[in-house]
């Protein structure tokens, strides 16, 4: 069994963290003699064509290897790019002949070493994104999408053993991988943004506020917030600034929760000033403190959102009988954060182990924190989310027959069709004419990526009995293998 313990902490702390932007490497050119370890990880990962991997370099680390790869894309322009990627690899892949090895992907931000060895050594691959400078909000799925669909057909990979985790900007990557992806295990996206206009219309009506630094003060108005209110300013160049239009919807996770059908856990604060608990339910949100923020301070999703329609809620798109809503309260002892962003006195980080549904697909967990406050960014104390539990039950669990639901399915043929499922159109500024965002791979990827998942699925026959009659249900423009999905 996968064991996960020993990495949790690290995932958090990096998931939580908006990562800095860094300096891509340089290539090694082609047809140079690769050092050990790198030659045979090259033979391991030979692919070829434009839905291959190109090995860069590779390192021994704890327990196994880090793997820097190329590979070609499409991005959200639909222009064919390269990307970058790592992978750590286990050792036993190279001394066991291991062909059956669980996945984790590390959505949105890169997973740094110290994670990755932690999964490693307890024979797990990981892979994420590297060196990759545009923010997940505003790049769209298209890399990480790319990533899993190249990793996953690796004859190494047990297809039915993966996990995707993130948070943030990484977290609103987990919802949009786990609604483009199938099957996984589970998913595990920690404070995502999930109403993607609202959260940005927060971050431009504020953005002036949290940078004004009150003079005789040793600090801004809100720094933390101040930190990341830049991915408002990118993700409004790219979409526009009326927060209003159906352009955000169309990019937002909870446009896309019908096709999320993996066990997820999804965690938020009530005390969160980057994603605020409103888009999660008006219900989990906690008013704040005017005498804390400055005036013009907003918040509130009605003053900052005029549409109905716009307005939209985690908890308002999920039918009820999906998700099973938790509240923890913060642990005795763990400390605030100052304006620092460290933990008064230097202590240590406190974990929360997270409760989960064993019956419903989704598991909403709330940390109670109480009110935002102006130093506040994630959360308001210095706390670890401990989601130990859920991935450990979850891996060890058969598929479902229930995560193949008729609107996934629809999905899946959609892709195979090399259809978008929610149009949107972009308009950047720079852009000569609007044009319609790209977030689908290459064709050829696309249907190789669904029929593994099909074939992975339908291994077990009461999948099988699901696949066949719900495939009978698809309208017929988009029975796109035939008059019925091929045997296995």
């Amino acid at each position: 069994m996968i064991r996960i313990v020993a990495v949790i902490a690290c995932l958090a702390a990096i998931c939580l963290n908006t990562p800095s932007v860094v300096i891509c490497m340089a290539d090694e050119p082609r047809g140079t003699t690769l050092p050990e370890p790198t030659r045979w990880v090259a033979e391991l990962l030979q692919t070829d064509g434009r839905c291959g991997l190109e090995v860069i370099s590779a390192e021994q680390v704890k327990g196994g290897v880090e793997v820097i790869c190329k590979l070609q894309y499409p991005d959200i322009h639909g222009e064919t790019v390269e990307g970058r990627m790592k992978l750590y690899l286990p050792e036993r892949l190279e001394t066991d002949g291991v062909t059956a090895a669980p996945l984790v992907h590390v959505a949105g931000y890169e997973a740094e070493r110290g994670s990755g060895e932690g999964l490693i050594a307890n024979g797990v691959v990981v892979c994420t994104p590297h060196e990759e400078p545009n923010n997940p909000l505003v790049r769209g799925e298209s890399l990480d999408v790319a990533i899993l669909h190249r990793v996953r057909a690796l004859p190494f990979i047990d297809d039915s053993k993966v996990i995707v985790l993130g948070g943030s900007a990484g977290g609103y990557m987990t919802l949009l991988l786990a609604a483009e992806s199938f099957p996984l295990s589970c998913c595990a996206p920690d404070v995502p943004p999930v109403n993607v206009g609202y959260n940005v219309a927060y971050l431009m009506h504020n953005r002036a506020l949290a940078s004004a630094q009150p003079e005789g003060r040793d600090h801004m108005n809100m720094p933390v917030l101040n930190a990341v209110t830049p991915l408002g300013e990118f993700a409004s160049a790219l979409c526009g600034t009326d927060y209003d239009s159906d352009v955000w919807m169309a990019c937002s996770p909870i446009a896309r929760m019908d096709e999320v059908t993996c066990p997820a856990i999804i965690t938020c604060s009530t005390a969160d000033l980057l994603v605020p608990a409103e888009q999660f339910g008006p219900e989990i949100a906690r008013e704040v403190d005017p005498e804390l923020f400055p005036e013009g301070f907003e918040m509130r999703m009605e003053a900052l959102l005029s549409r109905t329609s716009s307005r939209r809620t985690l908890l308002e798109v999920l039918d009820p009988q999906r998700v099973e809503v938790f509240t923890v309260p913060v642990p005795e002892g763990a400390p605030r954060l100052g304006w620092d962003g460290a933990a008064e006195g230097g202590a240590a980080a406190v974990n929360v182990p997270l409760p989960f549904s064993k019956d419903r697909q989704i598991s909403l967990v709330v940390v109670d924190e109480g009110a935002p406050e102006p130093q506040c960014g994630h959360t308001k104390h210095a706390i670890g989310l401990d989601k130990m539990a859920f991935l450990l039950h979850h891996h060890a669990a058969p598929l479902s027959p229930e995560q193949l639901t008729l609107p996934k399915l629809c999905r899946l043929m959609q892709r195979y069709l090399h259809l978008e499922a929610h149009a949107q159109i972009l308009r950047p500024a720079e852009a000569p004419a609007p044009f319609p965002a790209n977030r689908l791979d290459f064709e050829e990827a696309e249907r190789a990526d669904v029929l593994r998942g099909l074939r992975t699925y339908g291994k077990d026959p009461v999948c099988r009995d699901r696949l066949q009659e719900l495939y009978s249900q698809l309208p017929e423009g988009l029975k796109a293998l035939g008059p019925a999905p091929p045997e296995q």
